[in-house]
């Protein structure tokens, strides 16, 4: 019996990562922008960031890119000395059963009740601090698309 490599569904079945070509860097500033949101989309965030940074360097004065700059920062986290933060189990099973219904959104979680579900983060934000507890909300970002 001879050995044959398996095919990229075959691959995908045995659990074994898959790379998506990527084109070329662009350019031209709307092309990097949308190949900032391709990367977005298959998921490949670490490349995002990585290009993005370059982007910033080259177009310094475009309101896009540099929102793109902020929007793939890693994410900050603080420890808030003196409280003890709450188990989040709900807020995980309820993303586990229910967040594929939200593809591209941010949600924001109290428990396992949805409080806001939209594709721009600040109007989720907005609704948010309105809670008048706004440290009690999980915000989670539902990507479009997991896997190339």
């Amino acid at each position: 019996m001879s050995y044959k490599e398996p095919s990229l569904a075959e691959a995908d079945d045995l659990g074994e990562k898959t790379v998506t070509p990527y084109p070329p860097v662009p350019d031209d500033e709307e092309e990097a922008i949308k190949l900032l949101g391709h990367l977005i989309g298959e998921g490949a965030v670490e490349e995002a960031r990585t290009l993005v940074k370059e982007f910033s360097q080259r177009w310094p004065d475009s309101p896009k890119v540099q929102k793109w700059a902020r929007v793939l920062e890693p994410p900050k986290t603080r420890v808030l000395k003196g409280r003890r933060s709450r188990p989040r189990d709900r807020e995980y099973a309820w993303l586990r059963q229910h967040a594929r219904e939200y593809p591209g959104q941010w949600l924001a979680l109290r428990g396992d009740q949805l409080i806001a579900a939209d594709t721009d983060v600040a109007k989720v934000l907005e609704i948010v601090n309105s809670t008048g507890h706004p440290e009690e909300i999980l915000l989670h970002f539902q990507p479009a698309k997991l896997w190339p």
